[in-house]
C-alpha cells in the first residue's frame, strides 16, 4: 500500500460577512459542512432592530394621510386662485406644504426600507455551495457589520 502526502485547498473562497452588527444569536451549521446557496448559517440578535423597523412605518402611515390631506388642500385651491378668491401666495405656500409633505413621506418610506433590511440581514446566510471547515465565532460572540465571519 502506497502512502502520499497531500493537503487539499480550496479552488475558491467565499468570504461570509455580516451586514449589521450585534451578539451572535445562534449558529446553524455544523463544522465542516457543506451548506447551500441560501442556507442559514447563523442569526444575529434581531432584537435591537426590530423597534427601529417598526417606528418609521408608524409615522409614515400618519405623514401619508398629511399628504393626503394637503393635496386636496391644493386641488381645492387651484380654481379659486383663478377666480382670485385664493391669493397666489396662499396657493404658493399650499403647495409647497404638499411638496414637503411628499418629501417626509419619501424620507420616512426609505428610512423604513433601510430598518427593514437590516432586521432580514440578522439572519446572515450562504452566498454559494460552502463548506465550513471550522467556525470563525460562537453564540454570544459580538460580531460587527462588515466583519468576515469565515473564509470558506
Amino acid at each position: 500500500m502506497d502512502e502520499y502526502t497531500g493537503r487539499f485547498t480550496a479552488v475558491e473562497t467565499v468570504e461570509v460577512r455580516a451586514r449589521v452588527s450585534g451578539f451572535i444569536d445562534s449558529i446553524h451549521f455544523k463544522e465542516g459542512q457543506v451548506v447551500k446557496q441560501g442556507d442559514l448559517l447563523f442569526v444575529i440578535d434581531p432584537r435591537p432592530y426590530t423597534l427601529p423597523s417598526s417606528r418609521p412605518k408608524r409615522t409614515w402611515n400618519a405623514r401619508r394621510q398629511s399628504l393626503k390631506l394637503q393635496s386636496l388642500d391644493v386641488q381645492r385651491a387651484t380654481p379659486l386662485v383663478r377666480s382670485q378668491a385664493v391669493t397666489e401666495r396662499e396657493f404658493d405656500t399650499r403647495r409647497a406644504t404638499e411638496r414637503d409633505a411628499a418629501a417626509q413621506v419619501a424620507s420616512l418610506e426609505a428610512a423604513w426600507r433601510q430598518a427593514q433590511l437590516n432586521l432580514e440581514w440578522t439572519q446572515v446566510r450562504a452566498p454559494s455551495l460552502v463548506a465550513f471547515p471550522t467556525s470563525a465565532f460562537d453564540a454570544g460572540n459580538l460580531i460587527a457589520g462588515g466583519q468576515t465571519a469565515r473564509r470558506c
